[in-house]
């Protein structure tokens, strides 16, 4: 890694992580290298903090992803026939025991500490009502924080009713999880904030704003705000008032709009999202990936 400290967000959204999938593909295309390979650090949200711990699982004794993104598609396309069926709302009752089948085939007892790359995923603690957020460094700077990756997957996906609240105890607190895309569905920011704060531990204490490269990748927004990519970071900003308070309270100066930004949106709209609506924005993602002008982007802000 070069001294830059390139960071990967991923937006919540259930079974529409098939187009955040769809476009990390894209984005493994353009560079020739898995995202692992490309990033520092990667945060998601929900069905994002279930992709970005996947890429980062690692297989036995060897420093190199278990599953690449074809595989974790694989598992999303089961999930959509038994976890989310019909967008996620025609409950059969048995969700929850897929989701943790998927779960405990997908990360074993792995615990957060030994992901391939950082990783930093929030839920939301109903006991004490704020968002708590997993992350890779804290755990391995603190054993109490080191929970596994399948409590991390459950604690970031319990959106009742289809899944219920997640209980754990982490830092030596009981918690009661829900999915915290309510309050954080895009993280991007807040991932920009743990970031800057602990840049030694990324890259170097040496690291400035303009080193930093932030994508962020959403699973499909109902705001027409943004074109299908943009590279304005005030476009994302004013849905990110959580996000910003953090950096406030953290005490963190930092300039955002020095900051190398894209935030990859294809906005198809609202309503349930089940495979037929995938097939439907096909084409989209078929015409992002054959964009020239999007494709050297990506390629000037992921080049090392």
């Amino acid at each position: 890694m070069s001294k830059k400290l390139y960071i990967l967000s991923v937006d919540g959204g259930g079974l529409k992580g098939l187009v955040a999938i769809r476009i990390l593909k894209i984005i493994e295309d353009i560079t020739k290298k898995r995202i692992t390979d490309t990033f520092n650090l990667m945060g998601g949200t929900s069905t994002g903090g279930l992709i970005v711990s996947a890429l980062t699982v690692k297989e036995k004794d060897k420093d190199k992803p278990r599953f690449n993104l074809d595989q974790i598609e694989g598992m999303y396309l089961e999930a959509a026939q038994t976890v989310f069926q019909q967008g996620g709302f025609n409950l059969t009752g048995y969700e929850t025991d897929h989701l943790n089948n998927l779960l405990e085939r997908c990360f074993d007892s792995i615990p957060i500490a030994d992901t391939l790359i950082p990783i930093f995923v929030p839920t939301y603690d109903l006991n004490e009502n704020r968002i708590i957020v997993f992350k890779t460094r804290s755990a391995r700077e603190d054993q109490t924080k080191n929970i596994t990756l399948f409590d991390v997957g459950r604690a970031t996906s319990a959106i009742p009713p289809v899944f219920p609240t997640y209980s754990l105890k982490y830092n030596n607190r009981e918690l009661k999880c829900i999915d915290s895309g309510y309050y954080i569905k895009n993280p991007s920011i807040a991932v920009l904030a743990e970031a800057w704060k602990h840049k030694e531990y990324y890259v170097s204490s040496d690291v400035k704003e303009e080193d930093i490269v932030l994508l962020s990748v959403s699973t499909g927004n109902f705001s027409q705000r943004n074109k299908s990519w943009s590279s304005d970071i005030d476009e994302v900003l004013p849905d990110q008032g959580i996000a910003k308070k953090y950096i406030k309270d953290q005490g963190l100066k930092i300039d955002l709009r020095k900051v190398k930004y894209m935030r990859i949106d294809l906005n198809f709209g609202g309503g349930a999202f089940n495979l037929m609506k995938l097939i439907e924005v096909g084409d989209r993602l078929e015409g992002l990936s054959q964009d020239g002008t999007f494709r050297n982007e990506i390629s000037n802000l992921l080049k090392n």
